[in-house]
């Protein structure tokens, strides 16, 4: 992968806070929910520095393959690995953008070998469930529609499966499906 030194130099820059062009790329909410018990992990920083660095015309097979994958909706998961320094965080930045603009994003997640505690399932599943509360209409209200103690459940819980249960699987089968950008259904 080969970078120009004005690319690489912005990005490793000090914490720059410059806005990117797309005012609707900051339209997702990461500030905590007061009801709520966790905050979401802010990753804004990674992502707008890994998006300077993706390049226009590079990576065009898995850009693909990710626009596929999402506009089919027929899997799940899409799992991309690599060894370290290979792209997958600027690729992943470049998938947000893309989605965020079309709105068909409201949470996300970087894991990053410096940082093993962000990489637990438990705080992905937080960290997640936060963005949710707060860029998912109708989600806050689906968790705690019949059970006013969802906090203290989910403030006991360590395990990750159940954890997954109580903030995913149990409020998302509560809501009906979300639409995308032009109003059709997309399937649960």
């Amino acid at each position: 992968m080969k970078f120009t030194d004005a690319s690489l130099q912005r990005a490793l820059s000090s914490d720059d806070d410059s806005e990117v062009n797309n005012p609707k790329l900051h339209s997702l909410k990461v500030e905590k929910d007061r009801d709520f018990p966790f905050a979401a992990i802010d990753f804004t920083p990674i992502w707008k520095k890994n998006l300077d660095l993706f390049m226009d015309g590079t990576r065009e097979n898995i850009m693909s393959d990710t626009t596929a994958w999402i506009q089919k909706g027929k899997d799940q998961n899409f799992w991309m690995t690599g060894d370290a320094g290979t792209g997958k965080t600027v690729i992943a930045a470049k998938v947000i953008e893309q989605n965020l603009t079309d709105n068909n994003l409201v949470a996300w997640h970087f894991c990053s070998h410096n940082n093993p505690t962000q990489n637990t399932a438990n705080e992905i599943i937080k960290s997640t469930s936060a963005m949710l509360v707060s860029n998912l209409p109708g989600y806050k209200e689906a968790l705690y529609e019949e059970d006013a103690a969802i906090n203290d459940k989910i403030m006991r819980e360590k395990d990750a499966t159940k954890l997954f249960d109580l903030l995913f699987q149990q409020p998302l089968k509560k809501m009906d499906a979300p639409k995308d950008k032009t109003g059709s259904f997309v399937r649960k």
